[in-house]
């Protein structure tokens, strides 16, 4: 049911200031409204209640882009009719101080609701909201607005839909409409999916799941697309740390005729877009593809990112300045562990045979060698410059750039081959990156207000490899991620006793 909103941004300010009068806790939370009145029209509708305002003026920033896509978007240029009240209805002046940031003249006023509207396309996209007649998608970054300097403030949503549409979020159960999060970057990082969809729960050994799936599927391919999703997570959780949460969602959108279809991971969920509808013609495997790799490949890779880039992070990736780019050399290891990870999740899931795993890296190298790029661009260079990857066309393209999720990949599968080589196969890749995971996340104090542990350096990788082989990895660093150019597979290759079977011309 869908309630005046004005009426209800009062009804809670009196409620607020009741609270306020009994507890000062309140002075920590900014509470936001979300509805969609008119879902033809596109445009969700938000209201953010910011009490116990300390100044005279209050900023409010869009952010400019979404973790995990590495794209400056401007969702600012999708926000219309911002307004801004007082707690006894008066509009507040205010003017716009740059492309996504808004100055609000609140004066002795210490309660302010801002108001406005977002556009949000009936084409989904990772790093964007959607919105139709029948559902909408939520992407917090390019829907709610912070305020700046106060985004370890405590952040709660109440979510109003049509009669007649479901909700759910990996904040919560199916059904649950009011959330609460300790930090604006939680908020932003959790999706919500709205409207008429499938969705089912399951578990495996350590959580309790959903998978949420639009679009166009059959019975038979959901049944398919349960049970390698459920083999996936499973066989992950037990190869890796113990998760710090109890509950994950698998968000699917299979929309023919979309332009990027994609993945994106998010703290406790992700959301997997494809072009095609949801198939299997044999009845044994899913015939999906996502640029080129299986679905579950892709499927494989974002839910390991649960433990890669989203709890163990790079410094300046979490917490976030969503205003502007942010860098870091390790980009490469953001998706190249996450990759050869995931690859390692599917041989042993069984999903994957031996030769499966030679044959992607076969075609992995392939793809790389296209590249002249890697002959001029380092992976610490290519990791700082990701940002310029949107930014690529015409003909050199290939000549100037090295892209770190292929080669990042190759580089993590060579590590291994060196890991176990100098343990003497006593350890692996696997247990550097457990071991990583735990001194940087689970037991180093906190940086921030973000999440437990600490953003890592480049050395902090480089340790912890060295703390698990007791050996120096200094020149293996310098050759592969600080240096462009090939790396010496037939040198590494050579440390498998498969490595005849490879499949591949080791150079």
């Amino acid at each position: 049911m869908i309630v005046s909103s004005k009426k209800t941004f009062f009804n809670t300010l009196l409620l607020v200031s009741s609270l306020l009068f009994f507890s000062n806790m309140f002075a920590d939370e900014i509470s936001y409204s979300l509805s969609m009145p008119k879902p033809s029209t596109h445009y969700f509708h938000v209201q953010m209640i910011v009490s116990k305002i300390p100044t005279k003026m209050l900023e409010v920033q869009m952010p400019a882009w979404t973790p995990g896509v590495m794209s400056i978007t401007d969702f600012a240029r999708y926000i219309i009719d911002v307004n801004a009240y007082s707690s006894d209805h008066q509009k507040l002046p205010f003017h716009k101080i740059d492309k996504q940031t808004w100055q609000i003249e609140n004066g002795h006023y210490s309660s302010v609701m801002i108001d406005y509207q977002v556009y949000a396309s009936s084409q989904p996209a990772t790093n964007t909201s959607s919105l139709t007649n029948n559902s909408g998608f939520i992407n917090g970054t390019s829907v709610f607005m912070y305020v700046v300097n106060g985004k370890d403030s405590q952040s709660n949503l109440t979510v109003n839909v049509p009669q007649g549409w479901q909700i759910l979020s990996a904040a919560g159960k199916l059904g649950q409409h009011q959330f609460t999060f300790s930090n604006y970057d939680l908020l932003a990082d959790h999706s919500i999916q709205l409207g008429k969809f499938y969705s089912t729960p399951f578990n495996t050994d350590k959580t309790h799941d959903y998978l949420s799936v639009t679009g166009d599927y059959t019975q038979q391919s959901i049944k398919l697309l349960l049970h390698e999703t459920q083999l996936i997570e499973k066989t992950a959780e037990s190869m890796l740390p113990l998760i710090d949460t109890k509950h994950y969602t698998n968000f699917f959108q299979f929309i023919p005729n979309i332009k990027d279809p994609d993945g994106l991971e998010h703290l406790d969920d992700f959301l997997i877009i494809d072009n095609q509808p949801l198939t299997s013609h044999d009845g044994k495997s899913l015939d999906n593809t996502i640029d080129g790799y299986p679905l579950m490949w892709v499927i494989a890779h974002e839910f390991v990112h649960r433990w890669n880039v989203k709890r163990l992070r790079p410094a300046n990736l979490g917490p976030f300045d969503y205003s502007k780019e942010v860098y870091t050399h390790s980009f490469w290891f953001v998706e190249g562990a996450t990759s050869y990870i995931g690859d390692l999740i599917l041989l042993k899931s069984g999903l994957w045979s031996k030769q499966d795993f030679y044959n992607h890296m076969s075609q992995q190298m392939t793809l790389l060698n296209k590249s002249r790029g890697q002959f001029v661009r380092s992976m610490e260079q290519a990791s700082f410059d990701i940002w310029l990857k949107d930014q690529k066309g015409g003909p050199f393209w290939n000549s100037v750039w090295s892209d770190p999720h292929i080669k990042g990949e190759l580089i993590c599968w060579m590590m291994d081959l060196s890991i176990r080589h100098l343990t003497h196969n006593k350890k692996n890749f696997l247990d550097f990156f457990n071991l990583f995971y735990n001194r940087m996340y689970v037991q180093a104090k906190p940086d921030s207000y973000y999440l437990k542990g600490r953003g890592y350096t480049t050395q902090d990788i480089v340790q912890a490899l060295q703390d698990t082989t007791q050996t120096d990895w200094h020149e293996f660093f310098k050759k592969n991620i600080a240096s462009p150019g090939q790396i010496a597979y037939g040198y590494y290759l050579q440390y498998a006793k498969d490595s005849q079977r490879c499949g591949v011309r080791c150079i």
